[in-house]
């Protein structure tokens, strides 16, 4: 038992008698990146190293030509520390580059301490300098100044060297396990989704003798079975001319690829279109679906199929191909079949095409396919309809829940932001059928009075003059609710004082102008370089007794409840004008309270999120694992 004494560090508390501290700024030297500017990127030269080339979220690097000062390059071993957004420490092995701002190069003595002992210590310690230091609202940030003066643990030299080595070794052993896990959960992925194709390939009969398929993704099928092609099984494939009839008010369904539910193999009847009875006797002369055929959409993911059991009219439109099996097999077996991945991998390997189609009837009709005998497909198909009925339900059950939460979600935003979060109090008429009543407490005014708004800059696709400068900026489509979208962003040019003008501000709130999504909004969390505002987003900054989050619930809220509907016009673009966002009706209460309000949504709805995300990821699962049941059935290797 070593004798320990007080650190006077909070986050290590007691130490090694022989140890001491030491703040940083004492231990080496820290070399902060060069701020590049968006025009100095390119694709050729030295690779830029930012933060996301070192988190591994970025798999395309910037280039820099030129020449800079040599302190700014970074080669194998360095040891590299993020500063900003996100708060950690890296061996740099990606070979030599430039060191971009919000990264600190450190360069430790390795007189006084032993250079891995030094990166493990920093690493634990940026986590610890975010709990007391973190500079700004919305964005992880360490000052140069808070981390020079940062204290750390000093065991002696040699024992530093124990250690790094100890850390050195047991890390690398626990990142081998992390690995094995990761890989075992993605074969088991793979295995669930090779459950079909071993039934359709292999039968569901258990052990039994197996013979070689001659077909390499298909290997093993059980002796009886036969390999053919799917043009020597059925009678017909058709689909109908290339044209779109008008859509009648009433009259016969005409199923376009979004009408046909691939995972339950149903097809979405009440929203399908409907076309006249006269142009469905025009259309219906060269292919007409009966009962037993099947549906093949060519241009959607590979094995998005229908079996067709009503006798119902209807026609699909030419996107789709329908087929009319012939007496050596079963309709729904083949339709299971074409589901599996077997016949996926028989279409990329031939077509050099893609999970997302386009399949041409020839590369259909010419597909192999294993055919076991009448009576065993009839087994096989009985038992993947069980089986999918059952992970259909399931799915279903998942899918409602998720969309509960949706609701759960969007009622506290509302619960929040129209009457707080403090409980029982005095309530009254705000005088706005949006609102309601409202803590008397509180003055329904508008968001013109407590923020300014900023409209972004017409598209400009050629500089004024040689001041402009080539500049990103956010357009619509990178602002939601769910944030700020991440990526490069598309670039035009800006002069100086555009520039001054409509440069986003971390903190900034982000608003939609116009098209589909016309008030989503995100709060700017983190950039790591400057952006700016195309006409499509307004930039949202308070004047001081408001709170950005607060207004963007408040938005999410109104967005949600039909509000932009109904302000703009909707039968044409909607435009979410400045004009319009400073109408909007805002409830005013204490500053202190906004900000309660937005902390408790924040709160409440990355919980609600949490448990959205997990029902998506078991949604995700059982598609795998009802793909995989098909193919081990329908290939042979699942007895039934």
């Amino acid at each position: 038992m070593r004798e320990m004494k007080d650190s006077g560090i909070e986050w290590i508390g007691k130490i090694p008698h022989c140890w001491n501290t030491s703040k940083l700024k004492y231990l080496g030297q820290y070399i902060n990146g060069y701020a590049f500017k968006p025009e100095e990127w390119g694709s050729k030269g030295v690779p830029i190293i930012r933060i996301q080339d070192l988190t591994g979220s970025n798999d395309n690097p910037n280039y820099f030509e030129g020449q800079i000062d040599k302190k700014y390059g970074v080669e194998n071993g360095d040891i590299l520390i993020s500063w900003a957004a996100t708060l950690d420490a890296f061996i740099w092995n990606k070979g030599n580059g430039w060191l971009n701002q919000h990264i600190f190069k450190a360069v430790p003595n390795r007189r006084i301490i032993d250079y891995d002992f030094f990166f493990w210590m920093i690493k634990e310690s940026m986590k610890n300098m975010n709990n007391d230091n973190k500079h700004g609202i919305f964005m992880q940030h360490v000052t140069l100044s808070v981390f020079n003066n940062f204290t750390i643990p000093m065991p002696p030299l040699a024992e530093q060297h124990r250690i790094a080595a100890f850390l050195d070794r047991k890390c690398a052993e626990i990142d081998a396990v992390l690995e094995k896990t990761r890989a075992s959960i993605e074969e088991y992925k793979k295995l669930k989704q090779a459950v079909i194709t071993q039934a359709v390939t292999k039968g569901v009969r258990g052990d039994r003798p197996m013979k070689n398929s001659g077909i390499e993704w298909i290997g093993e099928i059980p002796e009886g079975w036969e390999i053919t092609k799917i043009k020597h099984i059925v009678s017909s494939v058709t689909d109908i001319d290339h044209f779109m009839p008008d859509s009648a008010e009433f009259g016969i369904p005409y199923l376009m690829i979004g009408d046909l539910k691939d995972l339950s193999s149903s097809i979405d009847w009440d929203s399908s279109k409907k076309i006249s009875i006269e142009d469905y006797k025009k259309l219906s002369i060269k292919s007409r679906p009966q009962i037993g055929d099947i549906i093949f959409a060519r241009y959607a993911s590979i094995g998005t199929t229908c079996y067709i059991d009503t006798d119902r009219d209807f026609l699909v439109s030419y996107a789709c191909l329908t087929i009319h099996p012939s007496d050596l097999i079963i309709g729904k077996f083949l339709s299971y079949y074409l589901k599996s991945s077997s016949f996926a991998e028989d279409v990329l390997r031939r077509t050099n095409s893609n999970t997302q189609g386009n399949v041409g009837k020839d590369s259909l009709v010419n597909a192999t396919i294993v055919l076991p005998s009448i009576i065993e497909q009839t087994q096989i198909v009985n038992f993947l309809d069980a089986k999918c009925s059952d992970i259909n339900a399931m799915l279903s059950k998942t899918r409602s829940s998720i969309e509960e939460y949706k609701k759960l979600k969007q009622a506290v935003i509302t619960q929040a932001v129209t009457k707080g979060v403090r409980g029982e109090r005095e309530m009254e008429d705000s005088g706005n059928p949006w609102f309601g009543q409202i803590p008397a407490d509180w003055k329904l005014t508008r968001v013109g009075l407590h923020f300014s708004i900023i409209l972004g800059k017409m598209l400009c696709n050629a500089p004024l003059n040689d001041t402009y400068t080539l500049e990103p900026y956010y357009c619509a489509a990178d602002v939601h609710f769910d944030g700020v979208a991440d990526g490069e962003r598309k670039k035009m040019w800006f002069s100086p004082i555009e520039k001054d003008l409509y440069r986003v501000s971390v903190g900034d709130l982000l608003v939609v102008e116009g098209g589909a999504g016309a008030g989503g909004s995100a709060i700017v969390e983190n950039q790591d370089s400057d952006t700016y505002i195309q006409n499509s987003i307004m930039i949202v900054r308070s004047k001081g007794n408001a709170d950005n989050r607060y207004l963007r619930y408040l938005l999410e809220f109104l967005v949600k409840q039909g509000y932009i509907d109904v302000v703009c016009n909707k039968a044409t673009i909607p435009h979410f004008t400045k004009d319009k966002l400073s109408c909007v009706p805002f409830c005013l209460c204490p500053t202190g309270e906004q900000e309660e309000i937005a902390d408790y949504l924040d709160a409440k709805c990355a919980e609600i999120d949490g448990l959205i995300a997990k029902k998506e990821q078991l949604v995700k699962e059982l598609e795998s694992y009802k793909k995989s049941l098909i193919y081990e059935v329908v290939t042979g290797k699942r007895e039934v």
